[in-house]
């Protein structure tokens, strides 16, 4: 990876006397070149499908927003890339003007199709304390196998980023890539390039730009359970640092400031009136004490960030309520505050009992991962606060999310598995933060199954309840949908198609440190149970059952990184369909692999069958030399998922 920094002059001078940085981007040809007709698919180079002729782009930012002109040519050989004819403009109305556009496709035998302007439509994709990401999309018609596509526009733009990710490899062979950048004069600025060492990449800096030219640059395989596509493929990222001088102490001094800022926060006098309120044991130590700390915390104060959609309406609705509090005053009296709000007086509340506390900078690692190299801290996803005995060493302290609703010692999966920086008053210094153990993460299924012969169909009810990471992200999707979309969420979550779910809900929702519960009522029907028959097979794999990750390919390109360790339990009671009281206990199955366990066992009941399934996982990353080996111990896992169970009518039996 390299770092390179643009030394950018106030007057923005030309690069006549730099690298030659200039492009132009306009409209390509509305036919083939000859090239172009004779391109045929490769599976060789990846191109079996299509191949992106070319991807270039100008981004000039000002003061006042940023000007981008794109374009972007490409051919489809087969249906499988139709998707490259699918128009994605990042925009806002609001916030941004389309300037010049144009998009076409050239049929093989030379008509051109053109899609106006007028049929882009857009798009809210989400809308984030007020403030609206969408896009404007649409889709190049009658693209057909042997097609060109083009499209490109120029737009303008209100806003601009202090730090952007510019991917140069794409899900296509990409034959050629330009992205030109002229960041602002009034800020120092930088660009960091990854995984461009093996490939045709040249990086020219001008004066006042920089360009980045990609020649032939190969397509990147997508794989399930993979590490983030940021971290798979060659990228560019540009950003703003702040100044030359904090080059050196630059993460010293971003861990100065939220230092400052957290001190500043947790006033000793309101520190104190809250520890007053907590029954703390005289003769309890110091882990015992702040357990206690952080289990108040989480019990009686909300986290602003984490409301669902009924509790924010709730507060919208008192105006006063709804204003931000500002400081730990308004914090404690509202009994409420930001994930951030919350670290800091935790912090306070740990070093009052007698700890050293501190913030951790970490980053999401389903999107990216921490590069200290990177001098942005626009790569920082949240804080977390890490807190230890006064002298212990680093590996010794604990690191926390207060407000999550995660148990003390454990953060969301996603900020773990890698390092975070610690804002230690001798310095930042990288911390790891380690996955919590996998008998930390339990889910607890239990369901039963009975029969309608009559009606040909059976009738299931099943819970599920989550400790630790279980359930985690599916609470944070769950908590802001509205009604409507929550119930058509955990309709599917408990059945999907097969099934006519008449009851999904999520009853302790509002309650963070609760763990995810869901209730779940639905009719099987494609249970195929007819009243006359004398023998009846019944799968076992439903969703009462947890999913088994996805690894069905026989070559692996990239490493497996899994969410967290885990163990699932489920518990299903299985009633026999009348008249059928002989019923097959099938043989039990026990799977041990280096990455997990497999148990499913069966036992016969008064009533019909009882059987019990755990898997376990505790591998968080698998390196791909050992995939095979992994794929092995899924697949068989899966295979004892499909037991069939097998039901016989008695003699004599109606």
């Amino acid at each position: 990876m390299a770092l390179c920094a643009l030394l950018v002059s106030p007057t923005r001078p030309s690069d006549s006397n730099a690298g030659w940085t200039h492009i132009k981007i306009e409209p390509g040809a509305k036919s083939m070149s000859a090239a172009e007709k004779a391109l045929s698919p490769d599976a060789a180079s990846g191109s079996q499908h299509g191949i992106i002729l070319i991807d270039e782009t100008e981004r000039v930012d000002l003061a006042r927003g940023q000007e981008i002109a794109h374009r972007f040519r490409a051919k489809v050989f087969s249906s499988e890339a139709r998707g490259l004819a699918d128009v994605t403009i990042p925009f806002n109305s609001a916030q941004g003007t389309l300037g010049k556009w144009w998009g076409w496709t050239i049929l093989p035998d030379g008509r051109v199709l053109p899609l106006a302007q007028e049929e882009l439509k857009e798009q809210e994709l989400v809308r984030i304390r007020g403030f609206r990401i969408g896009v404007l999309r649409g889709a190049l018609p009658g693209v057909e196998p042997g097609s060109v596509i083009e499209y490109g526009y120029t737009l303008w733009d209100r806003r601009w980023s202090r730090m952007s990710r510019v991917t140069l490899q794409k899900d296509w062979p990409v034959v050629a890539f330009r992205y030109r950048w002229s960041p602002m004069g009034i800020m120092p600025a930088a660009f960091r390039a990854y995984r461009t060492e093996r490939l045709s990449v040249k990086n020219t800096k001008g004066v006042a730009s920089v360009l980045v030219i990609g020649k032939n640059l190969p397509a990147v395989r997508t794989e399930p359970w993979s590490p983030p596509d940021n971290e798979l493929r060659a990228a560019i990222t540009l950003y703003y640092y702040g100044g030359e001088d904090r080059l050196k102490d630059y993460w010293n001094l971003v861990t100065d400031r939220i230092r400052g800022s957290a001190r500043s926060f947790a006033k000793e006098r309101y520190i104190k009136e809250a520890l007053a309120s907590l029954s703390i044991p005289a003769d309890a130590d110091l882990p015992a004490r702040l357990r206690i700390a952080y289990d108040w915390l989480g019990a009686h104060l909300a986290n602003t960030d984490l409301l669902t959609a009924e509790q924010a309406e709730a507060a919208a609705e008192d105006e006063d309520e709804h204003k931000p509090g500002r400081s730990i005053k308004d914090l404690l009296e509202r009994m409420e505050g930001s994930g951030r709000q919350l670290d800091f007086l935790f912090i306070g509340m740990a070093r009052a009992l007698g700890a050293a506390a501190e913030v951790v900078l970490a980053v999401d690692r389903t999107d990216h991962y921490l590069d200290l190299a990177l001098l942005s801290d626009q790569q920082i996803d949240t804080t977390l606060v890490a807190v230890r005995a006064p002298g212990d060493s680093d590996d010794k302290a604990v690191v926390v999310d207060p407000g999550s609703g995660l148990p003390y010692g454990q953060i969301p999966w996603w900020f773990s598995g890698l390092k975070g920086i610690s804002s230690s008053p001798k310095g930042a210094r990288d911390v790891m933060l380690w996955p919590s153990d996998p008998r930390d993460n339990v889910s607890e299924t239990t369901a039963s199954i009975t029969f309608d012969a009559a009606a040909g169909n059976a009738m299931v009810r099943w819970s599920r309840r989550g400790t630790g990471q279980q359930g985690l992200l599916e609470r944070h999707e769950l908590s802001p949908m509205t009604p409507d979309r929550r119930r058509a969420w955990l309709d599917q979550y408990c059945g999907g198609d097969d099934f006519e779910v008449s009851r999904a809900e999520a009853p302790r929702l509002h309650d963070a440190t609760a763990g995810l519960l869901v209730e779940c009522e639905a009719t099987l029907m494609t249970a195929s149970i007819q009243a006359d028959q004398d023998v009846y097979r019944f799968a076992l794999d439903g969703p009462w059952f947890t999913r088994l990750p996805e690894l069905t390919a026989v070559t692996r390109v990239h490493p497996v990184v899994f969410s967290f360790p885990r163990v699932d339990r489920t518990i299903l009671e299985i009633e026999s369909p009348g008249g059928m009281s002989d019923r097959s206990v099938p043989d039990p199955v026990t799977i041990e692999s280096p990455y997990g366990h497999y148990s499913l066992s069966a036992k016969a009941t008064p009533a019909g069958l009882r059987v019990e399934r755990v898997f376990s996982l505790v591998a968080l990353g698998v390196p791909q030399k050992e995939y095979e080996e992994l794929r092995r111990f899924l697949a068989s896992a899966r295979r004892a998922d499909m037991t069939v169970l097998e039901f016989r009518r008695t003699d004599g039996a109606p």
